[in-house]
């Protein structure tokens, strides 16, 4: 929580939804063809989404309560009052010894409550699973981004992957080294995947050019 409280907006994360925001009235959104799954619990999007747009309100209706975006291991810090106010453990405008007192404060309101996180073999995953469903129910091209598909989450994986009935297309963007043993993992898990195609970048999140 304190590093990422003092750390800066992440390049990948800016020049993505630079690439993939749109214009709607006074407000920049995920475009609806847009699904985001990620076993992330960090708050890289909203701090990269609030640079767009500095009301808070926004961020957490945008980005942290978006139907399009499901994060299989929850998330870092609450959020309070349904995004009025002070909602984030981490507050952009706070200088560093801020940041200190606020992560304090928040890990202790953590500490002695409920946990944002969860993880895969809790109770309960069944739940985020649905919520899946219904993000990939339509999908057709899928990307991964930098996700090994490790032995141990082969279960969840396995039931996320067999939510892709109409996949058409299929881009893995790992380290080449990587590339085909976690292509064998994937084939393990779903067999009857298309064609995969490799991305070998380091610097951006893959989109696809006609997207």
């Amino acid at each position: 929580m304190l590093e990422q409280s003092l750390c800066q907006v992440v390049r990948r994360y800016d020049s993505f939804l630079a690439s993939v925001l749109e214009r709607s009235g006074i407000s920049l959104l995920l475009p609806e063809t847009i699904g985001i799954l990620t076993w992330n619990y960090d708050r890289l999007l909203e701090r990269a989404y609030h640079q767009y747009c500095p009301e808070l309100h926004i961020v957490h209706e945008v980005i942290t309560s978006s139907p399009q975006i499901k994060r299989l291991n929850g998330l870092l810090g609450r959020a309070i009052n349904k995004g009025t106010g002070d909602e984030y453990n981490l507050n952009f405008r706070l200088d560093e010894r801020g940041v200190y007192e606020r992560v304090s404060q928040e890990f202790e309101a953590l500490n002695t409550g409920h946990p944002t996180m969860r993880f895969a073999f809790e109770s309960g995953f069944s739940r985020v699973l649905d919520d899946v469903q219904l993000l990939f129910a339509k999908a057709d091209t899928l990307v991964v981004i930098g996700y090994s598909f490790p032995f141990f989450n082969r279960k969840s994986d396995k039931l996320i992957l067999d939510t892709l009935s109409s996949i058409e297309r299929v881009f893995l963007q790992v380290l080449p080294e990587d590339a085909k043993a976690i292509e064998t993992r994937m084939r393990s898990l779903k067999g009857d995947l298309p064609k995969i195609q490799f991305v070998n970048d380091q610097d951006l999140f893959f989109v696809p050019h006609d997207f």
